[in-house]
């Protein structure tokens, strides 16, 4: 049902103690024949931001899930948790294909923060979340199974008439903050760097600061409502830096050029060896006592529509 949320209220903050397999192990019992995302995934590598895995808190924060919508009369129910830019990539584009596939199901959508998703899968608050930061050692623990859905990975983009190719980590890192804003001190001509990106329309997370600018940049920046817009934009103007999505950008090349970072074109194969590092990675998180409406929905995301569904907005395994 398009448009029903629940919002997840902390009440408590609860530390559990467990063991469970490692996340390589949970991949091979779910089958899953893709490569593992690098451990280097991060939310915001190129603005100096600690790696995720070292921003996870030690303890797991849960709390009673309330909706603000009474579900729909059908007689069984599945609650999935998921982060805002997951909700935006999966949870709103196959809610209603999902119900239209299985009338007798309720998909009821909750929408947190990333580790309060996981968090409440972990107190069995909920059957399953989609999320977009890695599992942290501590949440590791609980023996959850975690599935692949689907990569995030931006790009940098400029005017086809720009020469730069590639930068290194530290400049580009000062671009998208404003301390660098002329291109001749990237090696090009001497024009004011016209930063340009895109507002997303869900709420902030890691994988929505992927898409963003900072500081002074922000400050200047054109912002526009979609990936399709920015590349427009670069287009035309010799000037300009934008940020947009790998899947945003792979029918659209002709137009733009992207950037190297440190000499690593921007592909899928790239970052699952960790070498290209601006992106992240959705999964699906679960316990292993899955109920009979999870392995509907897993069914569902393993087809051919569910395919067709997410490849305009995420890179699939």
């Amino acid at each position: 049902m398009r448009g029903k949320l629940a919002l997840c209220m902390i009440v408590s903050t609860v530390f559990i103690a467990g063991c469970g397999d490692d996340l390589a192990s949970l991949y091979e019992d779910e089958g899953y024949a893709g490569t593992l995302e690098p451990e280097t995934d991060t939310a915001s590598v190129l603005r100096g931001a600690t790696d995720i895995h070292d921003t996870a808190p030690e303890r797991i924060s849960a709390a009673p899930l309330v909706a603000t919508q009474p579900p729909k009369t059908r007689q069984r129910s599945l609650r999935l948790l998921c982060s805002p830019s997951a909700k935006a990539f999966f949870c709103d584009v196959l809610e209603k294909p999902f119900e239209q596939a299985h009338p007798e199901i309720d998909l009821v959508l909750l929408e947190d923060q990333d580790r309060h998703c996981i968090g409440n899968v972990i107190m069995k608050n909920s059957s399953a979340a989609i999320v977009g930061v890695p599992l942290s050692p501590n949440e590791n623990k609980h023996g959850l199974v975690v599935k692949v859905l689907g990569y995030h990975i931006v790009v940098a983009i400029v005017h086809r008439d720009n020469t730069i190719t590639s930068l290194f980590d530290a400049p580009l890192r000062k671009v998208l903050d404003g301390r660098i804003n002329n291109w001749g001190e990237l090696g090009w001509q001497s024009l004011q760097v016209q930063p340009v990106y895109q507002t997303p329309s869900y709420r902030d997370d890691p994988a929505a600061r992927l898409l963003r600018m900072t500081d002074k940049a922000a400050q200047v920046a054109v912002l526009l409502p979609n990936g399709n817009r920015v590349v427009d934009y670069v287009s035309r103007e010799p000037r300009a830096l934008g940020l947009v999505t790998f899947t945003q950008l792979k029918s659209r090349r002709g137009e733009v050029r992207y950037l190297e970072i440190d000499t690593v074109p921007p592909t899928v194969a790239n970052y699952l060896r960790g070498a290209y590092r601006l992106g992240c990675t959705f999964r699906l998180v679960y316990t292993r006592e899955r109920q009979r409406e999870l392995a509907e929905f897993l069914r569902f995301l393993s087809g051919n529509e569910a395919r067709r569904l997410l490849e305009p907005h995420l890179m699939l395994p």
